[in-house]
């Protein structure tokens, strides 16, 4: 399927695109971790599992293999759709040679449709697991019990052959090292990234003392924890005036639309639906401060590395947060951190916030340098780039 011109190392991302995912925020990611590796010098392609009803742009370290997208909810037809999924990832492991390393973002597919073809003993090519989460914590918060349980039979047998796992904070890392067959496996923390110069750095509003706009960009779960913020608006009595802007979509967002109807918010609470190009820009420019994710806890996570909070620092937009990011200073003043638990949010405590940041119009000017010395794609692949060779260019 694929031709190894040379003996140079080579790098392959594999992915899922046969929906939606395409659009997101993590194709967006993988893309810029791709187009910052090859500019580092490091042959590197996206090998995605892509839908014949989907138009994809062309980008030449793209390769699409396409599918029929499963619309039917028929078990057999699914599980065919998945044993099609099982051949072709087997195909692509079995054409890389030993010069070639695979790079695979975790997910319920993965443990689904993993080959023997992936196991150490029937392959050439090296193989690395980048891990966001602890799995089967989100699975079962929300409520996807048959990922749950396919985490809990295969995930194990993934990371143990593994050879080499990437984390985005410490903590994910230390526990995916714990859970796989040797602690002594290579393995590195990257917090995410930004791609910084394709933000547009917001103007941001005057803050009057009357009103206050909060930004919850998202696609919204349950360990966004936004019915915290929906509570604490309902428990302020004060005389700011203030609008919360809901902006995307998401399995949580019903839940956030009943709980609004059910707390009488509906005069406080805009839903924008998704937003992109100059309509995201205007939003931006349109609030004070924005709201990162609040009960990541729920997921058993004590940090975060939360791809939202890097363009809210590139854009420029000071934000609250419900956990620690390891890329971010403890103190660094344009975060209001609050407690990871179940409490309603104080917003006393983000009327204070927003007067405190919006004194110095300059903020977002400084929180884009911030980024862009510490958070772009640039910085963090270098750091990848790195790696991998230290892992692996003695067995090429």
């Amino acid at each position: 399927m694929l031709i190894r011109t040379d003996s140079k190392m080579r790098l392959f991302f594999f992915i899922m695109g046969y929906n939606s995912d395409y659009f997101s925020g993590v194709f967006k990611k993988t893309y810029a971790q791709v187009s910052f590796l090859n500019q580092l010098g490091l042959s590197t392609e996206i090998i995605m599992i892509g839908s014949n009803q989907i138009q994809y742009p062309h980008h030449k370290f793209l390769k699409i293999i396409e599918i029929n997208n499963p619309r039917s909810p028929n078990l057999i037809y699914r599980f065919n759709f998945y044993l099609k999924i099982r051949r072709i990832f087997s195909n692509i492991i079995s054409s890389l040679g030993t010069d070639d390393v695979l790079y695979c973002r975790t997910s319920f597919l993965l443990s689904i449709m993993y080959p023997k073809e992936y196991l150490r003993y029937f392959r050439k090519c090296k193989i690395v697991t980048e891990y966001n989460t602890i799995e089967i914590n989100e699975y079962l918060l929300n409520k996807s019990y048959l990922n749950a349980i396919l985490e809990f039979l295969f995930g194990r047998i993934i990371k143990n052959h593994s050879d080499a796992i990437v984390g985005v904070t410490n903590e994910i890392t230390q526990y995916q090292l714990h859970h796989s067959a040797s602690t002594l496996k290579p393995n590195i923390t990257i917090g995410n990234g930004i791609s910084v110069n394709s933000c547009i750095i917001r103007d941001c509003p005057a803050f009057d003392g009357n009103t206050i706009n909060l930004l919850c960009l998202a696609n919204f779960s349950r360990w966004h924890g936004y019915d915290r913020l929906l509570y604490g608006l309902s428990n302020y009595h004060g005389p700011v005036n203030i609008i919360i802007y809901f902006s995307g979509d998401g399995v949580e967002l019903p839940n956030i639309k009943k709980l609004v109807e059910t707390l009488k918010l509906e005069k406080k609470v805009i839903f924008t639906g998704f937003k992109s190009g100059i309509d995201l820009d205007n939003l931006f420019n349109n609030c004070h401060i924005a709201v990162g994710s609040l009960a990541l806890h729920r997921i058993g996570l004590n940090e975060a590395s939360i791809l939202k909070a890097r363009e809210y620092c590139a854009r420029g937009i000071p934000f609250v947060y419900g956990a620690k990011d390891p890329d971010f200073p403890l103190h660094f003043p344009y975060i209001l951190n609050i407690p990871a638990n179940e409490n309603p949010v104080e917003f006393e405590d983000i009327i204070n916030f927003v007067q405190t940041v919006c004194s110095n119009p300059g903020h977002p000017k400084i929180m884009r340098e911030y980024a862009l010395k510490y958070l772009d794609w640039s910085i963090k692949m270098k750091k990848l780039k790195f790696f991998l060779e230290q892992c692996f260019n003695k067995d090429l």
